[in-house]
């Protein structure tokens, strides 16, 4: 029970985070965030309330649609930010122990697939999160909108997925705690002498 509740709070994370980094690329940009909803359909903004959830993990949705640049790094950085997130989450797993590293762990590893499940199910007419989230590959296409060639995007995925699993794999067989070393047993004491 606890490792599903661990499992569904860093994918909860992960999603919140996602959506977070879109809000924050648009008031950076100048822009207004009219609705923040997460799954299963709490609002936090502008109210904070339970609405109708539409089957999306979260959304952001902006005032008025921004000019084209702006609109592709604000499709951007959702998953731009988890995937930031996933790299600075692996000093953490090392430096933690039981429950919270595996919390920790998790949530590095789902930030670090958002931008992989988010590119390539989409165009396949699966949803971000197989069964519910979005229909649109949201970072490949901000990407084409930012003058990336479509094998420069695959390339830079490509190695994310291998450079990541690399730096995941070496942080888990290092943090490793120590095995518990055996104490040697003492030496036998020499027999006691008797003076005659």
């Amino acid at each position: 029970m606890l490792l599903v509740l661990l499992i569904v709070t860093s994918w909860y994370l992960n999603a919140l985070m996602h959506e977070v980094g879109h809000a924050a690329t648009l008031l950076v940009l100048g822009g207004e965030v009219r609705q923040f909803v997460m799954v299963p359909g709490i609002q936090f903004w502008p109210t904070l309330e339970f609405i109708t959830w539409n089957g999306f993990a979260g959304m952001v949705w902006a005032e008025e649609w921004m000019p084209g640049t702006e609109q592709a790094w604000f499709e951007l950085m959702g998953a731009g930010t988890t995937l930031i997130l996933a790299y600075l989450g692996l000093p953490l797993v090392r430096w933690t122990r039981g429950n919270v590293r595996l919390w920790i762990a998790l949530f590095s590893a789902f930030c670090a697939w958002d931008v992989i499940l988010y590119s390539i199910l989409p165009p396949l007419g699966i949803r971000h999160w197989l069964t519910f989230g979005g229909y649109k590959a949201e970072p490949y296409d901000a990407a084409l909108k930012l003058e990336i060639f479509i094998w420069e995007y695959w390339v830079y995925m490509a190695v994310h997925v291998v450079f990541y699993h690399a730096l995941f794999t070496r942080v888990l067989r290092r943090s490793r705690p120590a095995a518990p070393v055996e104490a040697e047993p003492p030496a036998p004491a020499a027999p006691a002498q008797i003076p005659e």
